[in-house]
């Protein structure tokens, strides 16, 4: 079975919900019941939540990508095609940061994921401190 390092976005304010992991995976079929589930239940513990008695999940039938960047290959070592997990990592990072503003439009590349790890992992060893 494969390993899916997807990430779910749920954009309440705009009510749509993204998924992505890599582009030419499809989204797994248990994500979407999931999502509506842990929505149904969001909307039983916040009752006065406007967007989330809506209920517009629901109607969610299909999934939007949100665009994670291309894993093409760079040169001949492969450089570009790892980096799953910290791709998720980054996407959800700039989310939390940034909200919807990231669809589609994220400012790092796997390219760069050997500087990316780096990163995360100083990043890592700092909060140890």
């Amino acid at each position: 079975m494969p390993n899916h390092w997807g990430l779910v976005v749920l954009d309440l304010a705009n009510m749509n919900i993204y998924f992505d992991d890599r582009p030419t995976s499809v989204v797994p079929p248990t994500v979407r019941p999931a999502i509506k589930e842990l929505l149904h239940m969001l909307a039983e513990m916040h009752p006065s939540h406007p967007n989330l008695q809506t209920q517009f999940w629901q109607r969610c039938n299909y999934l939007s990508r949100f665009g994670m960047p291309s894993q093409a290959p760079v040169d001949s070592r492969m450089i570009g095609t790892g980096g799953c997990g910290i791709g998720v990592i980054m996407a959800a990072k700039a989310f939390l940061e940034k909200g919807s503003l990231y669809i589609r439009n994220f400012q790092w590349r796997y390219c760069d994921m050997d500087l990316h790890r780096k990163d995360l992992m100083l990043q890592i060893l700092n909060w140890s401190v």
